[in-house]
């Protein structure tokens, strides 16, 4: 290659499209960053609004899991957004004596050292539509 010139197919941006843009549906957010790299651009965009008007399906979850205190009980209350409502929860993988209630609340009393476990649910609406959630629930002093 002569000097100067990019290989074919490679970037020497470091910031790839995965980077460039971030949706945030819990607070109606898209973020984007130009190809300029010099601003961040922020849209309010209503997902569930569009969603709903298209007459499309839906099932996703809104909510992030937050940090655990060690030897504390460890509290995650998901909100999830479906179109058919009507939401199950099964725990499919996780720390023993982890535990989620019929209506998606994730307890657990963490070890006395810190901990980042992966936690795996499934959810189901009334659409039959089905979803895999998957976190890690992180115990800090």
């Amino acid at each position: 290659m002569q000097a100067g010139k990019k290989e074919p197919g490679r970037s020497t941006d470091p910031l790839t499209l995965d980077k460039r843009y971030h949706f945030f549906p819990q607070l109606n957010l898209f973020l984007t960053i130009p190809p300029t790299n010099d601003k961040i651009v922020a849209r309010a965009f209503n997902i569930r609004q569009l969603l709903d008007e298209k007459g499309i399906d839906y099932l996703y979850v809104t909510s992030f899991p937050p940090l655990g205190k060690v030897s504390a009980s460890y509290h995650y209350q998901l909100e999830v957004a479906s179109h058919a409502g009507s939401i199950t929860y099964a725990l499919q993988a996780g720390p023993s004596g982890l535990t989620i209630s019929k209506d998606g609340r994730v307890e657990w009393k963490p070890p006395a050292q810190p901990a980042d476990e992966t936690v795996i649910v499934s959810l189901k609406d009334a659409s039959g539509q089905e979803l895999l959630h998957s976190f890690h629930v992180v115990t800090v002093p």
